[in-house]
C-alpha cells in the first residue's frame, strides 16, 4: 500500500489536522502507520501496523483480536435489590 493510498483512503472517511472541517491533512496519520520516509509499506507491515496502533477502525471489515477471561478475583453477580439491602 503506497502511502497516497493510505492518505487518499483515510481522507474520504474522516477529517484529519487542525483546519477540519475546511481540509483534511493526514500526514501525522500516515506517519504513525509507519510511512515517514517509506513511501510504499508491504500488506503485511501495513496491517501489522494497523493492530498494533490499535487503528483497526479506519477501514470496514478489519477485525482485531480481542480475548476475554474471566478473572478468580472478579467480584460474584450481585442484583439490584441485594446491592441496596432489600431482601
Amino acid at each position: 500500500m503506497t502511502k497516497e493510498e493510505f492518505s487518499g483512503g483515510l481522507d474520504s472517511m474522516k477529517c484529519c489536522g487542525t483546519n477540519c472541517p475546511f481540509s483534511s491533512w493526514c500526514e501525522a496519520e500516515a506517519v504513525e502507520m509507519g510511512y515517514g520516509a517509506n513511501l510504499n509499506l508491504p500488506f503485511p507491515d501495513f496491517a501489522n501496523r494497523l493492530m498494533a496502533t490499535n487503528k483497526t477502525g479506519w477501514f470496514p471489515h478489519c477485525a482485531s483480536t480481542v480475548t476475554l477471561t474471566h478473572s478468580a478475583a472478579a467480584a460474584t453477580t450481585k442484583t439490584i435489590s441485594q446491592v441496596k439491602g432489600r431482601p
